[in-house]
């Protein structure tokens, strides 16, 4: 094996033979057998036997082989392959030639959460996905078709042999420095639970309370105690923690990240803290997620519009977290 990578819940190794094996979770395809079945041991894949495949690279739920040509092959979950330039893009679950990139030599791949880069043999960076995380400045705009990174946010170098990708953000090495170039989403923390990073499924990220929490625990001694809305009112209804409007969310699948969350239901507002909770001690899965939102009509938007909607292909359930039970008098 000269060449291993693992994606959120998949893995994929080059062999001597350069061929690419692949297992682990098959959501969207993104082991590239054709289907979308999980595989618990090694299998060769066979769209790519004799492409000579010298590097892979995986994100959560997309996968991407580079081969000594410098051809960049891509597999999984739409939204981030690059293909767009072809026409809408779909989940590919055969890996599938990234078009865009056959005029350049390509010398080593990276994939994050929603994104990929690439470096070429002359030093240029390409990159498509999700545009805030890869260093373009139309922050509104998720163009996936492969664009290279401006000079400017790269600090008017060529870049680099060594480019690092995370979930939200790529850094490299300036040629000319010791220092490092980084662009992305500086504010998206990631936080996992302590059972899913001794099981190795995920990197252990700083520890905070879900996204966008503090380190400190000035709220420890204030738990339990919430700010009901229309004290006066006999109906029941929903009920501010200390912190904000808290929605929770059931139903989530084994394979989803906090990035799949907050990309889901970032659209109704913005999101204070995110936690989500993959259990598996019982030999089955029980996904659940609380979102905090910074008002009462962000968060109802978001149940809205979730309640009943589908998140890698699971029906998810959606409602309030706290509620106010009404007055004593009227529950007699």
């Amino acid at each position: 094996i000269f060449s291993l990578a693992c994606g959120g819940h998949h893995t994929a190794a080059v062999g001597e033979q350069c061929q690419v094996m692949t297992w682990g979770g098959g959501a969207f395809g993104k082991l590239g057998h054709g289907n979308r079945l999980a595989q618990t041991t090694p299998k060769v894949v066979i769209a790519l036997q004799g492409k000579r495949v010298v590097q892979v690279a995986l994100g959560p739920h997309h996968s991407a082989a580079l081969t000594q040509r410098g051809e960049v092959f891509t597999w999984g979950q739409a939204g981030r392959l690059g293909h767009a330039s072809q026409g809408a893009e779909v989940d590919e679950m055969l890996p599938r030639p990234v078009a865009a990139l056959s005029h350049v030599a390509v010398a080593q791949i990276s994939c994050g959460h929603s994104h990929c880069a690439v470096v070429t043999e002359t030093g240029d960076v390409w990159a498509w996905g999700s545009a805030r995380t890869y260093g373009h400045t139309e922050q509104g705009a998720y163009p996936n078709v492969p664009t290279m990174i401006k000079a400017s946010t790269l600090h008017n170098s060529k870049m680099w042999n060594q480019n690092r990708i995370g979930f939200n953000h790529a850094s490299g090495p300036k040629p000319d420095s010791t220092a490092s170039s980084f662009f992305g989403d500086p504010t998206m923390d990631v936080d996992y639970d302590d059972e899913v990073a001794e099981e190795g499924a995920r990197p252990a990220g700083r520890r905070m309370k879900g996204r966008g929490g503090e380190e400190d625990d000035r709220y420890a001694g204030k738990a339990g105690k919430f700010e009901r809305l229309d004290d006066d009112d006999d109906e029941t209804g929903a009920a501010r923690s200390i912190e904000g409007w808290v929605v929770i969310v059931s139903g989530v699948h084994e394979e989803a990240q906090e990035d799949d969350i907050f990309e889901a239901f970032s659209e109704y507002g913005d999101i204070k803290n995110l936690h989500l909770n993959l259990d598996r001690r019982t030999g089955f899965v029980k996904g659940y997620a609380f979102i905090e939102y910074e008002n009462k009509q962000e968060a109802d938007a978001a149940i809205k519009a979730m309640d009943g909607n589908t998140l890698l292909d699971h029906k998810l359930d959606v409602s309030w977290a706290f509620a106010k039970p009404g007055s004593k008098k009227k529950r007699r």
